[in-house]
Parts: structure tokens; sequence; C-alpha cells
């Protein structure tokens, strides 16, 4: 009888052995509790879940019904795990908070940020850690906000002032948007560099300067196939890369120039130091420990990008914030009224402006920004996370590398935590009035997180806080705000972008109701 040859005896031997693997390998894989998952496509993985009309926290709010508030999705190369429940998101932030620590390396990262110098999208290390102490303890501490707050008085002042010259004494209807944002740009390009970037001569640096920041915010929330699928990032299907290249290289230009003439001219003269100053001191002395042995160029990248974190914390998300406020108040004018009979009850017969130091009793002002950014939130599935270890979030295993997206516009309208979560209603935040007078926006409560919470929450809260109350009191103090005539109703659609602003720019018939001296 003819012996088999070693090799045919081999054949099935290895083919049992691949049968015993995958046997077990399918065992771990079923014995490890993994979030529910929707079917996925090769290569691409859940991208084709993700097109369509509707916006991307939409879409996900949508896919988080049929799948559950935890679940995973594979964006193109990426596993990012979804969350849309308080609960589970305090579980990522405080229980994993180190883990989630970190970001993911996204192309909007590399490009807009410096290279993740940008605090926003560097990884977590000590790096990171010497910029948040920075921006917490030097940049934007309160002592720091008070001394400045000379500049939000005289802007606002201005912005009061500029609607006023727009209107007839029975009211004109004003496009609100453009008033919005030059208010919050001057206010904050005083408090980053002085007087001297808003001086005679520079409109146009200023007004290029506003068009790169809106669209740095836009392009920042766009959908950008390298994102997902790294290799072709070349292919560029929708411009991003050449936009996001172009808005870098001009933006450069511009941070460059101001440290160039700063360090040429010494320091502003204004009666505070701006952050340019303590930013250039700080550099000088070697007070940035992480950047101590760092090359030349990457210096002056962190001082630019801690420039850009005053300009993140406030000029595109500030002015969308408070055009939304205004047209919910028009659309809701019960709510409005109580607003500005508040503030003239609290103002009386003074003939002076509303100022920060009233701002204290003014709980419906208040109550009306936490409602704004509930509903209105800029930035609605915050900034991406990155684990760096392996964690646990609602009982399911997360490896380490998984992005991490908690849709807080969702974890916002859920009604296990809000009555008509639909509706525009201040008074919830009200003593005696509604089910939440004591919650906060500043990450304590994590179904109100506008401003991210944990470790990597936004150290621009203060100040944009600041903006918002002042503005909003100040404009509802100077002006009746009515629908235009031609409508009955304003769209309240969003639009693209990172902040999320209002699709149609709002337009109101704006009435002064004070003495003209007010706008003098």
């Amino acid at each position: 009888m003819k012996t088999l040859e070693p090799i045919y005896i081999l054949y099935p031997l290895v083919a049992a052995f691949t049968c015993l693997i995958l046997y077990y390998t399918a065992r771990s894989r079923s014995s490890s509790k993994t979030p529910p998952e929707p079917r996925r496509w090769p290569i691409i993985g859940h991208l084709h879940l993700l097109g369509g009309p509707d916006l991307m926290h939409v879409k996900l709010a949508k896919l988080a019904e049929k799948y559950g508030p935890v679940m995973l999705l594979r964006i193109g190369v990426r596993p990012t795990l979804i969350v849309t429940d308080a609960h589970a998101a305090k579980e990522c932030f405080t229980t994993n908070d180190l883990a989630f620590a970190s970001r993911p390396s996204l192309p909007a990262g590399k490009v807009l940020g410096y290279d993740f110098a940008f605090i926003s999208w560097a990884p977590y290390g000590s790096y990171w850690r010497d910029l948040r102490r920075i921006c917490t303890v030097e940049l934007l501490s309160s002592r720091r906000l008070d001394n400045l707050s000379y500049i939000r008085h005289e802007e606002t002042g201005k912005l009061v002032k500029q609607i006023c010259e727009k209107c007839s004494d029975l009211g004109s209807v004003v496009a609100v948007r453009e008033k919005l944002m030059d208010s919050v740009l001057d206010t904050t390009m005083r408090m980053v560099g002085g007087r001297k970037l808003l001086s005679f001569g520079r409109e146009n640096e200023r007004r290029e300067f506003k068009e790169l920041v809106e669209q740095t915010f836009f392009y920042a929330g766009e959908p950008v196939i390298g994102d997902s699928l790294p290799w072709l990032w070349w292919l560029d299907l929708n411009g991003a890369q050449r936009a996001m290249n172009r808005i870098a290289n001009r933006l450069d230009v511009f941070l460059q120039l101001w440290i160039n003439e700063r360090v040429k001219e010494g320091r502003s003269g204004d009666t505070e130091a701006d952050f340019l100053d303590v930013i250039l001191n700080m550099a000088e002395d070697n007070s940035i420990a992480s950047l101590a042995e760092a090359t030349p160029e990457r210096r002056n990248a962190a001082i630019k990008t801690l420039l850009l974190v005053v300009l993140e914390a406030t000029m595109d998300s500030t002015s969308v914030t408070i055009e939304w406020a205004l047209s919910e108040l028009i659309n809701k004018p019960q709510a409005l009224h109580k607003a500005q009979e508040e503030i003239d009850l609290k103002m009386g017969d003074e003939e002076r402006m509303v100022e920060e130091s009233d701002l204290k009793d003014l709980p419906y002002v208040h109550a009306i920004v936490k409602e704004t950014l509930r509903l209105h939130l800029a930035g609605p599935l915050l900034v991406p996370h990155q684990s760096t270890t392996d964690c646990k979030v609602a009982g399911f295993e997360i490896p380490a590398g998984t992005q991490l997206l908690v849709n807080a516009w969702k974890i916002h309208r859920d009604p296990k935590w809000w009555d008509r979560p639909l509706e525009f209603e201040p008074e919830r935040f009200i003593k005696g009035q509604g089910s939440y007078p004591d919650i906060d926006v500043r990450g304590q409560h994590l179904q109100l997180i506008p401003f991210g919470t944990g470790r990597r929450s936004c150290p621009g809260i203060s100040l944009a806080l600041s903006i918002l109350h002042l503005s909003i009191a100040r404009l509802l103090h100077a002006f009746k705000w009515e629908m235009p005539p031609s409508l009955s109703c304003l769209n309240m659609n969003e639009g693209p972008g990172l902040s999320s602003p209002k699709a149609i720019p709002l337009e109101a018939l704006v009435i002064p109701k004070l003495a003209a001296k007010f706008y003098a």
C-alpha cells in the first residue's frame, strides 16, 4: 500500500488547527461585552449610515434611538463610541476621565491646530498640562477677566450704539448677525492685543480676520474623508484640505504680524496687560516648562495657539449663542417681556446701562442663557476624545484607541431629564418655578454640558459667559425686539459648522426703548 506524502497529512492538521483558532476567537468575542453596532460594510464601516441632509448630531441621535444610548460605529478606520445618555457620559468623564483625556489625530487638528499644538487638539501629556495651567491661572483667571471688564463694557456699549444707528424712532429691521460678530470680534481682539489691532487703517485686516475665523469654525466641523479613511486624504473630494491649508496659512500671517509688532514696540500701553503681553513675557522667562528644550518653531507655534484659545472661547460660538437667544425670545414674546421687566425693575430710574455688577440680580437673564445653551450649544458633539487605555462604559468593554463622541445635543433634549425638552422655557432654571434652579453649565451636572466637562472641558467658560450675560442684558434693556412684519415665526433650523449657527441669519424689528442719551 502506498504511503501518503507528509504534505498531504499536513493539510488536514492545518485545517483543524485553523478551525480551532476561529472557534476560540469567536467564543472570546462573544464573551466580551462590546457596545451594540449596526451592520457595517467592509473598509468604510458605517460611513454609509452617515450620509444624507441631516446634521451629524441629528443623524447620530436617530441611530441611538434604534441601537441604544451607548453604541459603537466604525467611521472608516476609526472605532467610535457614541454616547447619548447622561449617566454614560458621566462615567466617561469621571471614572474614565483619564482614559479619555486625549484627542484623536484628526486632519483639522494637524492643519488648523499647528500640528496638534493647539490646546483643544493636543494629546494628553505634559505639554497639554502646561498650556491648560497657563490658560486657567494666567490668561483666563477670574482676576484677569475682572481687570479687563472695561473692554467688555466699552464694546457692548458700542454694539448698542451701532444697532441704534440702524433704527428709526419707530424701529427698523436689522440684520443682527454681523453686528454681533463684529462686537465679539472687537472685544476679543482688544483683550488679545489691545486697541492697536482695531486702529484706523486696519479695517481690511480686521474684516479678513473675521472671515478666517468664521471659515475655521465651519471647516473644523465639516466632514472630511481623510478623517475616516486616511489613505484617501489626497483625494480632497469636498475641497476641505485646500480650504484648511489656505485658512491656516492666512491665520498664521496675522498672528505672526501681531507678535512681531508687539516684540518690536513693547507692551500695549493699556491699563491692564493684554493676553499677548502675558504670553510673550512667559515665553521670554521660560515659564512654559515643556517648551524649555523645544525648537524656536515649536515655541512660536505654542504662543500662537495660546492666542487662539481666547479666540476659540468667544468669537464665533458666543455671537452664535446670542443670536439664538434673541431668536428664541422673539418667537416667545412672554419670555422676552419677562426678561425686560426684570431688567427695568433692577435699573429703575438710574440713567445708565446694565453693568456686570448688576447681573447677579438678574436671575431670569441667567436662565435665558442656560436655556439657550441647552437647546443650541455651540458644538453639539463636543470635541472628540480618544481612549489611551482599555476601560468600561455602561458595562461595555472599550479598547484603547477608541474615539469618543458625546452627543450633548441629544442629552440636552432627553425627556428623562427635561420636561417638554423641545420647548424654550427659561423658567425651568428659576427657583420656585422650575425643576433645575441650581443647575449650572460648567460641567457639574451631566445633563447640561455645553462646555464639556472633566479635565478637557473648555478653559474659556468664564470669559464666554461674561460676554453672553452682559451682551444679552444690554440688548434687552436698550431695545424692543419684534418679528419682522413679513414673518409670523422665525425659522429656527440649524446650519452646518462646528458652532451650529442658525441656518437663516436673524433679522428682527428693533425699536429703541430708552431716551436718546443712553445711546450716545
